[in-house]
């Protein structure tokens, strides 16, 4: 829920500006209309970025050689001994 709330304010933002161009009031439409669309799409990005940052955050894993064929993968603090993607795959197919 505290993901989507991010996104509520910037798209209200974006879908007032849309409103707001398609009242076509001479002047103020562009005036208000415009900034508020480029402001809402500015804070999508923002909050999208945040909140994949906050998602991939890389300071949780570490890389450990993978207990199959030697390659590094990427594993949480604390983990030892992982299975890389690739043969994680080969595995489950097999």
């Amino acid at each position: 829920m505290k993901q989507i709330s991010r996104y509520i304010a910037p798209m209200i933002l974006f879908a007032g500006g849309v409103w707001l161009l398609s009242l076509r009031i001479p002047g103020w439409s562009m005036i208000l209309g415009l900034p508020a669309i480029q402001i809402g799409i500015i804070f999508v990005i923002f909050n999208f970025d945040n909140s994949s940052k906050e998602i991939l955050d890389l300071s949780r894993y570490h890389i450990v050689k993978c207990d199959i064929c030697n390659d590094p993968t990427a594993a949480p603090m604390g983990e030892i001994h992982e299975v890389c993607p690739s043969c994680r795959t080969r595995k489950i197919k097999s």
